[in-house]
């Protein structure tokens, strides 16, 4: 994986379901953040997505936590990424290839993972209030992340708005 923990989140932007284009760093504003990258046409990033869905609905309630799920290859139009309704926004990626798997702006480009058939979806990156990676990895893993996420809610640095 090219994101490592201590590393400051790259700049991304991407588009929402409108095609508004939307930075994710913006977006993040003095929260805490945890970025979701997942295709909806993998079935292990299904999961995670779901499972994302419910453990952390605590803190999307309480405003303190945002999370986006970008999905590299596919737009918001398509029935795949229409099919789950989730507690947070999906955002697509500017450039995305219309055959699912090839190339991905967000993957190879952006955030420098060019991996395509090994790791697990989602790629998840924890992301602290000051823009430094908590965690960085590939797969989603409930104890770990809420780990992560409590980690960068206790850090001297974040203050809610």
């Amino acid at each position: 994986m090219g994101l490592h923990s201590g590393d400051v989140l790259p700049s991304l932007n991407f588009e929402d379901a409108t095609g508004k284009l939307v930075s994710v760093n913006s977006y993040f504003a003095g929260k805490v953040g945890v970025l979701l990258v997942a295709a909806h046409t993998c079935p292990v990033a299904f999961l995670g997505l779901a499972s994302a869905a419910q453990v952390l609905q605590p803190w999307l309630t309480t405003d303190a936590v945002h999370v986006p799920a970008i999905n590299p290859w596919d737009k918001p139009q398509m029935p795949k990424t229409a099919a789950m309704t989730l507690p947070f926004d999906v955002l697509c990626a500017p450039l995305t290839s219309t055959d699912y798997h090839d190339d991905s702006q967000i993957l190879d480009g952006d955030l420098a993972q060019p991996a395509k058939w090994g790791p697990p979806m989602p790629l998840v990156c924890v992301v602290a209030a000051d823009d430094h990676i908590v965690l960085a990895q590939w797969g989603w893993e409930c104890g770990k992340i809420s780990a992560a996420v409590k980690a960068a809610l206790a850090q001297p640095w974040f203050k809610h708005r």
